[in-house]
C-alpha cells in the first residue's frame, strides 16, 4: 500500500470511496433511500472543488493502481479553534479495506503532515452512534471532547456529531 498526495486525477475513486463508506458505515444512522441516492458524479465534482481550493490537503492510499481510502484536513473549521488546531474533516476506507490497516496508514501520514506544519492539537466530528469509527478515533488516540457536541443535519436528517481530540505528544 502507498499513500500520497491526491491529483485531481483521483477524485472519481475518492467520490467512490466516499458513497461506499458512506453506504455502509451509516446503514442504520440513515434511510436506505438517502444512501442509494448518494451520487458518485456529485461528489467526484465536491472533490475537485475540495482540490482546487487547496484549503485542506487530501491523501490517498492506494492498493496497487486502485484508491482505497483517503484522508483530507487542514486547519480547523471550529470557530473556537486557535491558531494551532488542525482538523481532519474527512476519512474513509473502502469497506472492503476495512481492518486491513488503511485507515492507521493514512492517519499518520495526515497526523506527520498536520504536526510539521505546527498543529499540536488535531479534532474530528464523528456521528455519535458510529461505534466502528469511535474505536477507531479512540485506537489511535483521540479522546471525545467532553460536552461538545453538535446538531447536524443532512437533507432533512437530523443527527449529532461530536467532537473528538488528538493532542501530539500525548
Amino acid at each position: 500500500m502507498n499513500v500520497c498526495l491526491a491529483t485531481a486525477d483521483d477524485c472519481s475513486a475518492i467520490a467512490e470511496v466516499h458513497v461506499a463508506a458512506w453506504q455502509k458505515a451509516y446503514a442504520d444512522t440513515f434511510p436506505h433511500e438517502y444512501l442509494e441516492s448518494l451520487s458518485i458524479p456529485k461528489r467526484e465534482k465536491a472533490w475537485r472543488t475540495v482540490l482546487a481550493d487547496g484549503k485542506t490537503q487530501v491523501l490517498v492510499a492506494r492498493h496497487g493502481e486502485q484508491v482505497v481510502g483517503f484522508v483530507s484536513f487542514g486547519a480547523s473549521r471550529d470557530p473556537d479553534a486557535q491558531p494551532h488546531h488542525g482538523e481532519i474533516s474527512a476519512i474513509y476506507v473502502l469497506p472492503s479495506f476495512w481492518s486491513s490497516g488503511v485507515g492507521q496508514a493514512l492517519w499518520q501520514e495526515a497526523k506527520q503532515n498536520l504536526h510539521s506544519q505546527g498543529f499540536s492539537q488535531i479534532s474530528l466530528w464523528v456521528i455519535s452512534n458510529n461505534s466502528r469509527a469511535i474505536r477507531f478515533y479512540t485506537f489511535i488516540g483521540f479522546r471525545a471532547d467532553i460536552g461538545c457536541s453538535k446538531q447536524s443535519e443532512r437533507s432533512g436528517i437530523r443527527f449529532r456529531e461530536i467532537r473528538y481530540i488528538y493532542q501530539h505528544g500525548s
